[in-house]
């Protein structure tokens, strides 16, 4: 059989593991895979590879876009069957009777999408399939993917041989682990667990033999001068598996790695063994500068006191630290934003990041944010979801000169951390001038890209610098047609 997924985009930030993983289970089955991106002639590549399914993993955010494309799909190719998954479907099925496709696969889709295609083929019908609905049959879902060592490696040539760039670029994303148990309001996570409730444990983990055996396949096959693991939380603890990962990783593996952390669960003893397997760099995000908010809107139970401890070991310990922070939250004031700039001063990030809340459907501060009445009217179909974290505060309790004014905080509270002697007159002038002027948008991007190549610091030839800038400015354009 054959299987092509529709992809929005490629990035150089991170693979998009999760299409990767499910192109190894289907080639594992001996079936034949493609790929085809919105930033090509999809329509083109779908005709020429002639797939029996097309699939596509949804997010909420490319909801309205893919919702266009896909009509798009559907007029060209009218029996073409057509199945989506991700987060979308997963914690919206209802979009199954909006988007013109025939099935849904929700959740983990490593078996289920096996089974469909292969039922689809003997059959023609997916019907029955745990993890797959329909119009005419709801979800039924299958137990969680127990041990993870059970997977194969992801295919990483369905991607790179689309896109040489992301093939050449010397960091190589990785996945230790799935699942989250905590509980914040503005992911999809508590939602996911009290779905899969009594089908399996949340948080599974590969074992560290079978993670490092991929990434020397991976360090063999491809360049890579940095590693980056992708996990939600690297760790949750010091325990028997971090110590036999920190012994093996810098024997066998000796690249330096950047991963996501809690701020929460940071000790003294863990960043030591970080630092000793190789940690150059982390992910540990702030959210909000109030802790009323993290913990009443976010629940996120973490003082400010534990959040400064945990920043202060990572800058000792000479680890770099991307942080996120979000503005604009339900039930909070535009100076709690102003706190949350001042907590990130006071942590000194080597990049402090910050987006608008976007209260996508699905999520408890989605609901937070209804049941307070305070999000604009529904405009129909899907379109109340965010389409980015940029866009300005989508609440009707914000004014636009506050909106304005989270706006300047996102392009240019990353310059203020660094250089936090700017504070003052940012506050002062700069905040209220207008978000959409090209010089703050210019700032934000040199400050961004120059601070991240401290978090990420790979060294490119020469012509790989060039390839990425041409590609930068050819993707530029297609955004401005």
């Amino acid at each position: 059989m054959r299987f092509m997924f529709l992809h929005p985009r490629l990035s150089l930030e991170g693979d998009p593991l999760g299409l990767m993983q499910l192109s190894a289970s289907l080639k594992q089955r001996g079936h034949i895979v493609g790929l085809t991106l919105l930033t090509e002639d999809y329509i083109e590549a779908i005709r020429s590879f002639q797939p029996d399914m097309l699939g596509v993993s949804l997010m909420s955010s490319d909801a309205v876009m893919m919702h266009q494309v896909l009509n798009k799909v559907r007029m060209v190719f009218p029996d073409l069957f057509i199945i989506v998954g991700g987060p979308h479907p997963t914690f919206d099925p209802s979009c199954l009777m909006v988007l013109p496709v025939n099935a849904i696969c929700v959740g983990e889709g490593d078996e289920a999408l096996v089974e469909a295609l292969e039922q689809y083929g003997m059959e023609g019908h997916v019907e029955g399939i745990r993890n797959v609905g329909t119009v005419t049959t709801p979800v039924t879902l299958r137990p969680l993917v127990s041990d993870l060592d059970d997977l194969p490696f992801i295919d990483r040539d369905i991607v790179y041989a689309k896109n040489h760039i992301v093939r050449d670029f010397p960091l190589k994303t990785f996945a230790a682990s799935r699942g989250c148990h905590f509980k914040c309001t503005y992911c999809f996570n508590h939602a996911y667990n009290a779905m899969y409730a009594g089908l399996g444990h949340v948080v599974r983990r590969r074992s560290v033999d079978h993670l490092i055996a991929e990434m020397r396949d991976v360090i063999a096959r491809y360049p890579t001068s940095y590693i980056k693991i992708s996990d939600d939380s690297f760790t949750y603890r010091v325990d028997s598996w971090l110590e036999e990962f920190a012994e093996k990783y810098p024997r066998l593996i000796g690249l330096p790695f950047y991963c996501l952390l809690r701020a929460d669960v940071v000790t003294r003893d863990m960043v030591r063994l970080l630092r000793e397997a190789g940690c150059r760099s982390v992910c540990m995000s702030i959210e909000a500068g109030a802790e009323t908010v993290r913990r009443d809107v976010l629940n996120r139970r973490v003082s400010n006191e534990k959040i400064i401890e945990s920043f202060d070991l990572f800058n000792e310990a000479g680890i770099a630290i991307y942080t996120n922070s979000m503005l604009a939250m339900p039930r909070a004031t535009l100076a709690d934003d102003i706190a949350t700039l001042d907590l990130n001063i006071r942590c000194r990030p080597t990049l402090g990041h910050f987006t608008i809340m976007a209260p996508f459907p699905g999520t408890r501060i989605h609901d937070m944010c209804e049941k307070d009445g305070i999000l604009p009217e529904r405009c129909g179909g899907d379109g109340d979801i965010p389409t980015s974290t940029g866009e300005l505060s989508k609440l009707t309790t914000y004014t636009d000169e506050e909106k304005n004014i989270q706006k300047n905080i996102v392009l240019l509270g990353p310059l203020v951390i660094r250089f936090p002697v700017l504070r003052g007159v940012f506050l002062r002038c700069l905040a209220k001038l207008p978000s959409n002027n090209i010089l703050f948008k210019c700032i934000y991007t040199v400050t961004k890209n120059l601070l991240f190549k401290r978090i990420v610091p790979v060294r490119m030839s020469p012509l790989l610098m060039l390839r990425i800038a041409i590609a930068q400015v050819k993707a530029a354009r297609t955004q401005v047609g």
